[in-house]
């Protein structure tokens, strides 16, 4: 329960089982834990630990339940976007999660990279071009936007999405 962070105490839980061969210790060290549980981060990490010691996919969706009670900024339902999606596949969940955080995203990069998780691990390449699209509001220059093309196809396969913002990309250059 005093451990450092939740994956500290999710490593001791399993080396309790591992070398001492407590499982009910190791189910009470999990259950300490969740009362330390404050953010979606939390609970997402709590729920891979009991899903990765006990198998518990009550217990994992029950988790993932409190965690979306706690979910506020954009940050944290991107937490809880990767929790329901890695942790219980549930698309809808993931999606709804992605989408509510989409208005607090502006770093490029990381709109890249949720587009591009959207589309390749997910499977939902309209969520992936709404963070395209956001990404592509940050770009100015016609490289930027050749590159984001380039990136749309790759992830989406999306030939007349990629096309419209080779159109956006032309329309920005100088030369």
């Amino acid at each position: 329960r005093y451990c450092e962070d939740m994956d500290q105490t999710v490593a001791y839980a399993k080396g309790m089982i591992e070398i001492l061969e407590d499982r009910d210790g190791a189910r009470k060290t999990l259950e300490d834990a969740e009362t330390d549980c404050q953010f979606p981060k939390d609970f997402a990490a709590l729920a891979a630990g009991y899903k990765e010691v006990f198998d518990d996919a009550e217990k994992v969706a029950e988790l993932m339940d409190q965690a979306a009670e706690f979910a506020m900024s954009g940050e944290e339902n991107l937490d809880l976007a990767k929790g329901y999606w890695g942790l219980m596949g549930d698309k809808d969940k993931a999606v709804d999660a992605f989408r509510k955080a989409l208005p607090e995203v502006n770093d490029k990069v990381q709109l890249l990279d949720l587009a591009a998780y959207a589309a390749s691990e997910v499977g939902v390449p309209d969520l992936a071009k709404d963070f395209y699209a956001k990404a592509e509001q940050k770009m100015s220059a016609a490289p930027e936007r050749l590159k984001l093309a380039e990136a749309v196809i790759e992830a989406t396969g999306d030939k007349e999405y990629a096309l419209e913002v080779y159109s956006r990309a032309s329309e920005s250059l100088s030369q």
